[in-house]
């Protein structure tokens, strides 16, 4: 209603425009992110976009959806192959974001991003987890898992048509926020930052591991 009917237009909610709907939904999935806005004198400026509330409805991945009806193959379902069929059949926008029940409400915000826990985010420490399995926030955590290298300079980053290199990743973390799709016990998302090898690193990462919860260990003394 949104997106393609105008049920919000002329209201005044509108913080920005999107180039295409495809980066909004991605703006969505990730609750946030940073923009860069171009204005009308060629000069570029950027803000982030926090989560600021949302709809009440399911999160669920277009990716599945486009999986469900054959429009992509397993083995080429990235961000990538996503935004390239929707280019080339721009006829299946509305039924393919229209999938996803789930909408995201923005503010504006000078600031990085800040968790659930009410901190801002630090690139390569924090990460999300359940809170159905993980209510309290700030455990420090250890995480050992296959780590992507960083792919060559002309490789795009919403890609993973290549076969990824790895190493083995040694890394303490933060549990600081929450996440749509981080539902269960021993999972995580990490929170890799705002540059070009941290986008890849969105788009790739997903891989089992080891995770690590230092927890303080009461002893109790019988007198």
């Amino acid at each position: 209603d949104i997106d393609f009917r105008g049920k919000l237009a002329g209201k005044g909610y509108e913080l920005y425009y999107a180039r295409d709907l495809f980066s909004l939904y991605v703006l969505h999935m990730e609750g946030g992110g940073k923009v860069r806005i171009h204005h009308e004198d060629g000069s570029v400026s950027t803000a982030y976009l926090l989560y600021d509330g949302d709809n009440g409805q399911e999160f669920t991945l277009i990716r599945d959806h486009m999986l469900a009806r054959n429009m992509l193959r397993e083995k080429h379902s990235s961000r990538y192959d996503q935004r390239r069929y929707l280019e080339r059949h721009p006829e299946q926008a509305e039924r393919i974001f229209s999938s996803c029940r789930g909408y995201v409400y923005f503010k504006k915000s000078a600031s990085p991003p800040i968790g659930s826990s009410g901190v801002e985010l630090t690139p390569e420490r924090s990460i999300a987890t359940d809170p159905q399995y993980y209510p309290f926030k700030g455990m420090i955590t250890y995480i050992v898992s296959p780590l992507p290298l960083p792919p060559a300079p002309d490789y795009p980053t919403d890609s993973n048509l290549a076969p990824l290199r790895y190493t083995q990743m040694h890394r303490f973390f933060v549990d600081q926020d929450i996440g749509h799709n981080v539902e269960g016990p021993a999972r995580a998302d990490i929170y890799f930052g705002e540059s070009r090898y941290a986008e890849y690193l969105a788009n790739n990462f997903l891989t089992q591991g080891s995770i690590y919860v230092l927890l303080l260990k009461l002893s109790l003394i019988h007198i």
